[in-house]
């Protein structure tokens, strides 16, 4: 993915004063239970409203215990093939938080608690929809605080062989990834749109995890992907997409790594505003651009977010 310049997404800041976006939480209180995908234990998960200012906090709630963990880069761990985060006293994890994170920047909710009695967030149906519906039951509610958002001054840029991340200033919310995988099912893939909740709702949210019918061996043996099925994963073999899963979209692949790099970038605890750029992005190459951003204070600086104009931009270059 080169860097071109796509005029809409460019978007020059105004001269005129906009108005400030109001954080938001759920109205109501809305619970569901289901598997995790990796431990395969079920787990109930509770979404509550929050106050102003509270920010997102997973509370382990188990028979005997509580341990509140908010939503910051220092709690995040382990992030290989999901993104975990840990408890200050590092006496709690919860595991595979992605799918719920991209959901709560998505829908763009600023404050909530989400209480869960295992160690791994549900899996659903292995996207993000789920969640999404859990949102649209429980009401959103705007609250009487401004929405503060990380602006990216500095372009950041972090590698791992051919993959990289990088974010570069905007004051529009650019989203660009491509991925390059040699199975042919999948082969070269492309997504290009601006982070808004419309996009995220038509684009995204729907698009499922996959793995791979050669790991599964080794994910096992390992105590990964216990809860896996075709219910919740798309599973590919040498000869492609197995019958049983089928695909939601052309593409669903590479929408999937956005979808996982929208809820991985959201666990620096508010929105970054910047133009990102990601070729065969993974969690921990994810959480690598997030820290590297955050590490410098002459690379960004935290305002109150205005009300932009939202464009409706998506365009897609699917498999060669």
């Amino acid at each position: 993915m080169d860097n071109k310049v796509i005029t809409p997404l460019n978007y020059a800041r105004p001269s005129v004063q906009l108005p400030a976006v109001p954080q938001k939480t759920i109205a109501e209180p809305i619970h569901c239970k289901d598997v995790g995908i990796h431990t395969g234990q079920e787990v109930t998960m509770r979404l509550l409203p929050a106050p102003t200012d509270t920010g997102i906090i997973f509370v382990r709630r188990d028979r005997f215990s509580e341990h509140r963990i908010p939503v910051r880069l220092d709690h995040v761990v382990d992030v290989d093939l999901n993104s975990c985060l840990q408890s200050p006293d590092k006496n709690a994890r919860v595991y595979t938080v992605e799918h719920l994170m991209a959901t709560l920047a998505g829908i763009e909710i600023d404050n909530i608690f989400v209480e869960v009695n295992g160690d791994e967030i549900p899996a659903m149906d292995g996207s993000a929809e789920g969640f999404v519906s859990m949102l649209d039951v429980a009401g959103i509610q705007e609250q009487n605080a401004p929405r503060r958002g990380i602006y990216v001054k500095s372009a950041v840029r972090v590698e791992h062989g051919s993959a990289y991340c990088e974010i570069l200033p905007s004051e529009r919310r650019a989203l660009e990834v491509s991925i390059d995988f040699k199975n042919a099912a999948i082969g070269k893939q492309s997504i290009e749109m601006e982070q808004n909740s419309v996009n995220f709702r038509k684009h995204l949210c729907r698009a499922r995890t996959f793995g791979f019918l050669e790991d599964i061996a080794w994910l096992y043996a390992n105590g990964l992907a216990l809860g896996g099925s075709k219910d919740n994963a798309i599973v590919l073999d040498h000869n492609g997409v197995l019958p049983d899963t089928g695909l939601r979209y052309d593409d669903e692949f590479v929408r999937h790594k956005a979808l996982d790099l929208v809820g991985d970038l959201y666990l620096a605890g508010m929105p970054i505003i910047g133009r990102i750029q990601a070729h065969c992005p993974g969690h921990r190459l994810n959480i690598r651009l997030v820290k590297a951003l955050m590490s410098n204070p002459d690379n960004f600086e935290i305002r109150d977010m205005s009300d932009m104009p939202t464009e409706k931009i998506l365009s897609v270059a699917v498999a060669e």
